[in-house]
């Protein structure tokens, strides 16, 4: 009796052996979940970028892979320095192997690195031309079986290949120019809609702007406005107007040497009217000089064909806080002359020179590999 149980026993303990074996030379990949780092190059469009990742994603929801798509600022244009940041991602992103697709023209071609095994697998997907929905299905699917395959410890076809770190990159600060010019100088043609009986005044505008603390700058300016002439039966007045204006604005770079400003301006308008000729029955034509207080806005953008050298083309529109008109006085009673504008638009053009440049502080960054 006593030997029969012991046979049953040395019988169970045999026959799960084998399983408690298989057990221990089980793959890490089968029994925990698997990284992949996932980036996309080529000249693809947004639309079949999201439509790619996508399938991509829908085909592994199943399965026990966590996929993270990274951006391609590393990527190269030969495959071994590719292979290298390969390596890169795989540590940033703490990731078992890096997935990427180059979507071209043509066919799009599919490489799988593992580069903690140093391992590499290229595959080719063709592309169905009349179906782009049928291609990336089937891309959905190869990507499926192939990193399956390989997270349950297969090898899949992959071949060795060595893996060299890259050099630390020194990252240039975007291209700009040297500095901020503290003291800037314009000048240039600018007009605005008067008033109805004189449609259009312009003359030749003066401003001097210094930058406080840049992207902000303060200001100066005179335009001196050429005389415009009301003619009548009556009456014949010129008009010369002398605005002088504080203002504040914004200044800000845009890439290939633009840049855009928004300004805003407190005037002081000094308005001289003078009489070239008047009929003997006229007793008044109003006042001689009248100050007028108005506040207006610029939209400027700036071209710079060299450095601290600009040419500028606005827009804006200015409001009068004082309304005023010029009126012919005759004994019977009185007619208006000239009524300004409430509202009116403007527009300017010219050059503009940035004098005490002060150097822009630049720093340098190296981006380096981690370190397994």
């Amino acid at each position: 009796m006593l030997g029969r149980f012991v046979c049953w026993c040395i019988a169970l303990v045999v026959a799960a052996c084998p399983n408690v074996s298989t057990a221990r030379q089980a793959p890490r990949h089968a029994l925990e979940h698997w990284r992949v780092v996932l980036t996309i190059l080529g000249d693809a469009s947004p639309e079949d970028t999201r439509a790619v990742l996508a399938s991509i994603h829908d085909h592994l929801r199943t399965t026990n892979v966590v996929l993270t798509v990274a951006t391609n600022t590393g990527a190269h244009a030969t495959l071994r320095p590719q292979l290298a940041w390969a390596r890169v991602l795989a540590d940033q992103h703490d990731a078992d192997a890096v997935l990427w697709l180059e979507m071209t023209s043509g066919d799009f071609l599919l490489y799988l690195v593992e580069p903690t095994q140093g391992r590499l697998m290229m595959r080719t997907v063709a592309r169905n031309h009349a179906s782009r929905i049928a291609t990336f299905e089937s891309l959905g699917i190869i990507v499926r079986s192939v990193v399956t395959a390989l997270a349950a410890g297969q090898k899949i076809g992959m071949v060795p290949v060595d893996f060299e770190r890259p050099e630390p990159r020194v990252v240039e600060p975007a291209a700009s120019r040297a500095g901020w010019p503290r003291l800037r100088l314009t000048t240039g043609y600018a007009g605005n809609s008067f008033a109805t009986s004189i449609p259009w005044q312009h003359g030749i505008e003066i401003t001097a702007d210094w930058r406080v603390r840049p992207p902000l700058y303060l200001g100066a300016g005179y335009r001196g406005v050429f005389p415009s002439r009301f003619r009548s039966d009556e009456v014949e007045i010129e008009l010369q107007r002398n605005p002088i204006n504080l203002h504040i604005g914004y200044h800000g770079d845009l890439k290939h040497d633009f840049a855009m400003e928004l300004e805003v301006a407190g005037t002081v308008d000094l308005t001289t009217r003078r009489t070239i000729r008047h009929g003997p029955i006229i007793t008044s034509v109003g006042r001689s000089i009248r100050p007028v207080p108005s506040a207006s806005s610029w939209l400027r953008a700036h071209w710079y064909p060299v450095s601290n050298l600009s040419i500028y083309v606005a827009i804006g529109f200015e409001v009068m806080l004082y309304q005023f008109t010029y009126v012919l006085a005759r004994p019977d009673g009185q007619s208006v002359l000239v009524a300004p504008h409430t509202l009116r638009a403007q527009v300017a053009a010219g050059f503009s020179y940035g004098f005490l440049t002060r150097e822009r502080r630049v720093h340098k960054r190296k981006i380096r590999p981690k370190k397994n």
